[in-house]
């Protein structure tokens, strides 16, 4: 995964170890590292590093530049600005990162797989307003990638191009596993799991991934990958319930019965779960705040549980 600068360099500095600790104190608990991963295209990069930054100013000259991806998602829209070093194709320095909630996959459902135009408006609002965010932090170049959602509805790739006219802002609907490897790379990037034992599972709004490394001799990443997020799982019991997700997003609240239904149907739907899953040590988990992990971890913190399982 290194340039070939590092490579060249590699009998001179010491090993490069990803630094949980250089990421700000915004990227822990209510932002999400998908957005980490959304700087990935646009920065060629796969570590946020302050080690790597301090091994090289000693030792060649470096262009760095600032720039600010935004990841659109289905139930929210992140923007990371951060600092990159061109020739050796890594993220320095993390300078800004927000998140806002915009609920397309919501509007979606509601609207029978089409995007309204007032949640079109309300995005619009919001990446606008991020926008001048990233103008403040001095970005020189910006990005986007929209996902699931917008892969799905009718109108997802013109809402997407009237993004582009209106804002500036040059927004890629990615396909599922081109959001897989990004995430892959987050993983890589925030912990220090050697990329041979890394397993990365993100839980996104509309969809999940999880992905691996390639089999011993083999070039390609292992993905799974599923069309089932919390969203669209959330969706899926109020519907149970007999009620309208379009009336009410909330299931709450939720008997033991329910949820017992809500697993045996997930289990029937979902795809089988590949083998080289089975004895995974190495697993970095993605997901933003309705996600299973952001609510287990406040079970764990409240009290409610006493470990993860």
């Amino acid at each position: 995964a290194g340039s070939r600068l590092a490579q060249r360099l590699a009998q001179q500095v010491p090993p490069l170890r990803p630094n949980q600790n250089s990421l700000p104190r915004s990227l822990e608990g209510e932002h999400t590292m998908a957005t980490v991963a959304v700087a990935a295209p646009c920065f060629g990069a796969l570590r946020c590093d302050a080690e790597f930054d301090r091994g090289f100013r000693s030792i060649t000259p470096r262009r760095v530049e600032r720039r600010a991806a935004f990841d659109i998602g289905s139930g929210t829209t992140k923007l990371l600005v951060a600092e990159v070093d061109v020739e050796a194709k890594r993220c320095v320095r993390v300078v800004f990162t927000r998140e806002r909630p915009v609920l397309y996959g919501v509007d979606a459902r509601r609207t029978g797989g089409r995007l309204s135009e007032d949640v079109q408006q309300e995005g619009l609002a919001v990446l606008r307003s991020l926008l001048q965010d990233a103008e403040k932090a001095q970005a020189h170049t910006v990005v986007g990638v929209a996902t699931e959602v917008f892969r799905r509805t009718s109108n997802g790739s013109e809402y997407v191009a009237r993004i582009s006219e209106e804002l500036g802002l040059p927004v890629r609907v990615v396909d599922q596993s081109v959001e897989a490897l990004l995430g892959f790379r987050t993983a890589g990037a925030i912990s220090k799991i050697p990329e041979s034992e890394l397993v990365m599972w993100d839980c996104g709004g509309g969809s999940f991934q999880l992905v691996a490394s390639p089999p011993a001799g083999g070039e390609q990443l292992r993905m799974h990958l599923g069309a089932f997020g919390d969203a669209v799982v959330t969706a899926m019991l109020v519907e149970m319930q007999g009620r309208s997700f379009a009336a009410k997003q909330s299931p709450n609240p939720v008997s033991n019965k329910e949820a017992c239904d809500l697993i045996s149907l997930l289990l029937e739907r979902l795809p089988t779960a590949p083998s080289w899953l089975k004895g995974s040590q190495g697993v970095v988990a993605i997901g933003g705040r309705n996600s299973m992990f952001f609510l287990l971890a406040d079970m764990v913190n409240s009290g409610v549980c006493d470990a993860f399982v």
